[in-house]
This record gives C-alpha cells, structure tokens and sequence, in this order.
C-alpha cells in the first residue's frame, strides 16, 4: 500500500520524536529539537501535530500499533492454556528487550496518563485490551481445568500489575539476569499467582 509524501513524513517525525524522548526524556525535548531532526522547521512541525500532548499521544499510538504487530506474529495452535499465557508473558517481556525506541511510548502512556487527559484516555483503552486478553487466558485456563481462578478481574488486575513492573524492570535494566533466568523467574511467580 502506497503512502503520500506527508504520511511518511509525519511517522518520521513520530519515529524522531520517539529516539529524542529516548534519549534525553519527553520533557526535555522541544518541538525544535524534533523538527531539526526531521529536517523540516518548527512551524512544519505544527502542520502535522498541534502542540507537544498531541505528538506524544501520536507517538504512544504508534508505539501501541508496532506492539500490536509485534504480538500478532503467529503463534503456534493447539497449544495448552498454560503454554498459551507462558508465551503472553515471554512476548511481554522480549517486547521490552526489542521493541526500542517504542518502549518510551510503553513507558510515557503510563507515566503521563495522570497528566495528559488524551494520553489518559489511550491508557484507559489500553489497559482495557490487556485485561481483556489477560482474562482470556485465564478463562481458558478455567475451562481446560488446568487452573481454578476464583475471581478472574482480580487475578487478570494482579497479573498485569506483576507484569507491568517486570516489563518496566527489563526496560530499565535489561542485563539485570540472562532472558532464560528471567522467563523462569517471571514465568514461576506468573504460575504462582494464577494458581493462587
């Protein structure tokens, strides 16, 4: 599928912003600092994005978009309902170690969710999907009888609050421990938890 020349120009200007806020954070980057590196000048920039909320919140949903894509790679069918939530939580994981610079939209979508009400409503959204694909696993997990979970949303809340600060803890030191020790560790406490 053909992209115009602006399109382009704008998911480059997204993929600058995002290295930039990598780099030296979201707060310390101004708009100049991202149009000079795109190449464009600052008043370019406001044709594509209003202010500094509306790119962050562009970059996060682009970040969300690759992330997406990075988990819709196919996973093997027939698997058990063990397998199955033990390959959400190592996409998780490896989403972290591979997915820069998108992890500083995983990372910005949950720090300034108090502080941009846009960015707050992608967080709300966001969060909405996980939960509901976190509560699927469980329920299949339910179904097949390999685990009893008495109350789902509060397993699936835990779950993803465990997660979540792994996920965090592998993007801000990610040589902490080899990726097999942490998918053991991460993988027996996510266990653990499930079973209760």
């Amino acid at each position: 599928m053909k992209t115009s020349k602006g399109e382009r120009t704008r998911e480059n200007i997204l993929l600058k912003a995002l290295e930039l806020y990598a780099e030296k954070g979201v707060q310390n980057t101004p708009f100049q600092n991202i149009a000079d590196a795109v190449g464009i000048t600052q008043a370019a920039l406001y044709k594509y994005f209003s202010d500094r909320d509306e790119l962050l919140k562009e970059a996060i949903l682009l970040g969300a978009q690759k992330g997406r894509e990075f988990f819709a790679n196919k996973v093997p069918e027939n698997l058990s309902a063990k397998e199955n939530l033990l390959i959400y939580v190592e996409k998780n994981l490896e989403w972290c170690l591979k997915g820069q610079p998108f992890h500083i939209a995983f990372l910005s979508l949950h720090y300034f969710s108090t502080q941009v009400p846009s960015i707050k409503k992608v967080h709300s959204e966001v969060m909405k999907a996980r939960l509901s694909r976190i509560q699927e696993l469980l329920l299949a997990g339910q179904d097949s009888k390999t685990w009893k979970v008495t109350d789902v949303e509060s397993t699936a809340m835990n779950l993803h609050n465990y997660l979540l600060g792994e996920m965090f803890a592998v993007i801000n030191n990610p040589q902490m421990e080899t990726k097999k020790e942490r998918m053991e560790r991460v993988s027996n406490a996510v266990l653990q938890l499930v079973a209760g």
